[in-house]
């Protein structure tokens, strides 16, 4: 009797076009970002390093430009 196993899409969430992978003990971690600032904050704060996680970036991602948040900061006095 053989297993077949299908084979997850890396991207299954429309939104999110980041992709990280890494090891935690012997699980395998992986999250998806809306954006690569939110992907290396977390990587910051896991302490991952770039040389042990494997980051993917969906194609309409790397062609698209980063559009500038409406947010307002407040001026300091």
């Amino acid at each position: 009797m053989t297993k077949k196993t299908e084979k997850k899409p890396l991207f299954p969430h429309s939104e999110f076009p980041f992709r990280l992978e890494f090891k935690d003990n012997n699980d395998k971690i992986t999250c998806w970002f809306s954006n690569m600032h939110y992907l290396e904050k977390h990587m910051e704060r896991l302490s991952l390093n770039k040389r042990n996680v494997k980051i993917d970036v969906r194609e309409d991602a790397r062609e698209s430009k980063p559009t500038k948040s409406n947010r307002k900061t407040r001026k300091k006095n």
